[in-house]
């Protein structure tokens, strides 16, 4: 009978082996970086290189979560960073259900939710580190962003009210300091804020069992500013360290999609009042907001009308206000935001391979993927044949945020 009873042992006792092994390596790793890509590879390519030049002195990894980019991230990072630990999606299902994806199978003490669009510099990640083992009450901790050319963007934040809508950053500064930190004043020492910009942000392992993950409700803004509000209510610290420095290249989506972007951050905005201010708080902010924009759009109408529409700025900005109040006419509705962006592909598929027609900054994704990967994407609903002749078929591929199915 002893003999079979070892036996039955033997599993088990490896079993507790290969958990109290996995729970040293656990403590031993000091940092994961979670980094989100939506087909920014050059800016991806430079973030990783960063990390892995500028990191020195702690064990870390890197998860990097992709949502269905179709310009070769996934090819390019394997290529030059085979020990990057991939999430592939099929779709852009928003910032924070990617993130979270990976935050959910983490083993250092930290996370660093890392943009693509920031480069690290020199010491900035250690400096964030040196000073969360120092502040065990420290939830959360980031650094000061800067310009390509050095110069300060606004690194810390206020969370949202009716003074912060309708006052600009640095009156509420000049009115207040002590209560609305800005760019502007300088920080010599780590400083105590109510939230914090989430380009390079890194966040205690603790605190985020006990508080629990980002808001999935939030797709693109205030994903952080939510965590931070989580964190404090909790107990929880967030400070901005003045002295960890990180380059922030700015929203290359935002930018690109700039009246969506802003619709997209006024549904934030408003989410997060509905979620953390209630429902009175929420009304009195969107007839504020409202307000404001009938003014800018007055405004802006008068000024085009002044210079015979010769400013392009001043259009972009028109445009954008009148989509904004038209948004805000419908009563909010979902849709029109960032997550329905749509662009598209003309693809004539031959029998030696795949030539793009258009959208040239896909093109390498889509010669990379062949002919089953462009069938791949019409059988998930991403296109349509536009001709299926003998020699050749023509395709239409929508690229989007994400699918049909997630935006109906």
């Amino acid at each position: 009978m002893g003999p079979p009873q070892a036996e039955g042992q033997a599993p088990a006792l490896l079993l507790v082996k290969l958990r109290l092994i996995q729970r040293i390596i656990c403590e031993m790793m000091d940092l994961s970086f979670v980094i989100v890509n939506w087909n920014t590879r050059g800016l991806l390519l430079d973030c990783l290189g960063s990390v892995y030049t500028k990191v020195k002195g702690l064990e870390f990894e890197v998860f990097v979560v992709d949502n269905g980019s179709l310009d070769g991230s996934l090819e390019a990072v394997r290529a030059s960073f085979p020990e990057v630990r991939l999430i592939e999606n099929e779709e852009n299902s928003g910032f924070a259900r990617a993130a979270n994806q990976a935050l959910g199978k983490i083993s250092g003490r930290y996370a660093v939710l890392l943009n693509t669009d920031a480069i690290l510099e020199k010491g900035a990640v250690e400096e964030l580190v040196a000073f969360m083992d120092k502040t065990p009450r420290a939830g959360i901790a980031a650094g000061q962003l800067l310009n390509r050319d050095g110069s300060k963007q606004n690194s810390l934040d206020n969370f949202p009210s009716l003074l912060t809508l309708t006052m600009s950053q640095a009156l509420l500064s000049l009115l207040w300091p002590k209560r609305f930190l800005g760019k502007r004043r300088r920080y010599p020492e780590p400083i105590e804020v109510e939230s914090v910009v989430g380009a390079c942000m890194l966040v205690r392992k603790e605190a985020m069992e006990e508080v629990g993950p980002l808001d999935e409700d939030y797709f693109f803004f205030f994903e952080e500013t939510d965590w931070c509000f989580r964190m404090r209510k909790k107990g929880w610290g967030v400070y901005h360290i003045p002295g960890a420095r990180v380059i922030h290249l700015q929203g290359a989506t935002a930018e690109r999609f700039h009246s969506r972007a802003r619709l997209e951050f006024y549904r934030s905005r408003y989410l997060f009042c509905r979620k953390h201010r209630g429902g009175l708080a929420l009304a009195e902010l969107r007839v504020t907001v409202f307000m404001k924009l009938v003014f800018n759009l007055l405004f802006l109408t008068l000024s085009c009308l002044a210079s015979a529409g010769t400013v392009a700025e001043w259009r972009r900005r028109l445009a954008t206000y009148a989509r904004l109040l038209f948004w805000h006419l419908r009563l909010c509705p979902e849709g029109n935001g960032l997550r329905e962006i749509e662009e598209r592909a003309f693809v004539v598929m031959r029998r030696n391979g795949v030539k793009l027609k258009m959208l040239g900054r896909y093109k390498e994704a889509l010669l990379g993927a062949g002919i089953e990967g462009v069938e791949k994407l019409v059988k998930r609903g991403r296109g349509r044949i536009i001709k299926d002749g003998g020699r050749s078929t023509v395709f239409s591929l929508a690229l989007a945020m994400a699918s049909p199915e997630r935006w109906s």
